[in-house]
């Protein structure tokens, strides 16, 4: 690679801190977001004022923001996705039906996103937000998207992400962490008790292609105290099998229409 090629590489890293910034602390100034990003209050200027003159950015009275140009992306990236399009109403009537929180995820290098949820239960408030990235190894949903992946990529991501701990509970074992995929291979389903957040139980369920090809997973959550081990192991892993099959068939068909 010429030296060269590595400019617009970094400018692209450089952007990507500055917007990635200004999420998190919810807007700033120039001189913070330079501080922040280690670069030249002059570089930051530029930046800063190409990332507002192409929409990405807006310049308020005490900063520069976000714009809602993201959201514009985001919504219109989702709309596109063929796992969303075919859960999205699925999810929302088992919502209704059943009273549970649930959420839609999927596996993008090597994490888990959140493309849709649905919180019924009033005492909670942790609802994941659309474009969530965790780890896969934390919770209920990520590990039934690893346990459905060919062995050879659950590896590759363990070594590129790790297996940080975000709870007690959470696996940071490998040879744990591969025992306990090969037992959700086994029951179809995986389980998190309060590995992801304390006081929260978890049971997901893959949701596969017929090529065999994962391509996301179905979450459901709830108190530690209402989602006992009965609930776990009994009640709920029928209803999600029920809504696999219904999700399944819909993107056979949605992948069989579109080759014809």
């Amino acid at each position: 690679m010429d030296a060269s090629d590595t400019v617009p590489i970094q400018s692209l890293r450089t952007a990507k801190d500055i917007i990635d910034f200004l999420v998190e602390n919810d807007g700033a100034g120039v001189t913070e977001t330079a501080e922040r990003i280690d670069r030249p209050l002059s570089t930051t200027h530029e930046y800063l004022s190409t990332l507002t003159e192409i929409g990405y950015v807006i310049r308020g009275d005490d900063g520069y923001y976000v714009s809602s140009l993201h959201l514009s992306i985001g919504t219109e990236v989702r709309s596109q996705d063929p796992l969303y399009a075919a859960a999205k109403p699925e999810i929302d009537k088992f919502a209704a039906e059943t009273d549970n929180n649930i959420a839609l995820l999927k596996e993008e290098s090597g994490y888990g996103v959140t493309l849709y949820s649905v919180e019924n239960d009033d005492s909670i408030r942790i609802q994941p937000r659309a474009g969530n990235r965790n780890y896969l190894h934390i919770n209920a949903g990520g590990k039934a998207i690893l346990a459905s992946l060919p062995h050879e990529r659950v590896v590759e991501i363990v070594e590129r992400v790790g297996l940080d701990a975000v709870t007690e509970n959470t696996i940071t074992d490998r040879e744990t962490l591969f025992e306990e995929l090969e037992t959700i291979r086994e029951v179809g389903y995986a389980v998190s008790r309060e590995e992801d957040i304390v006081g929260i139980h978890e049971i997901a369920i893959p949701i596969l292609v017929e090529d065999a090809r994962n391509i996301g997973s179905i979450l459901v959550y709830g108190p530690a105290s209402e989602f006992t081990d009965e609930r776990l192991t009994e009640e709920l892993p029928e209803a999600l099998r029920r809504l696999k099959n219904v999700l399944e068939f819909n993107l056979t068909y949605a992948q069989y229409s579109t080759t014809q």
